[in-house]
């Protein structure tokens, strides 16, 4: 009894085996998945290179503002003594 026990169970337990083993359907899967994958991650490169970019882009507009903010400026003195030049060679209409 004990034997036929012991090898109804083995027989079972490799019918079990076969049965469960892999499938066509979970390899296709896998490979879905794996396309899924490929496209996403080409995606993510493509955005990321935009974002580079864009980055660069900011930077040369920080550096030209930088730039106009230290650009020496004409002193007051020399912008009211032009005026004051145009004042004296043109007299307002009456």
């Amino acid at each position: 009894m004990n034997r036929t026990c012991i090898a109804a169970a083995i027989i079972f337990l490799l019918l079990g085996g076969y049965s469960c083993g892999r499938s066509d359907e979970k390899s296709e899967v896998g490979s879905k998945v794996k396309e899924e994958v490929g496209t996403l991650a080409n995606k993510v490169s493509g955005e990321v290179k935009k974002l580079e970019e864009d980055y660069k882009v900011l930077e040369a507009e920080k550096d030209y503002e930088k730039a106009l903010e230290e650009e020496p400026k004409a002193p007051a003195e020399a912008m009211g003594e032009e005026g004051a030049l145009l004042g004296e060679e043109f007299e307002p209409l009456e």
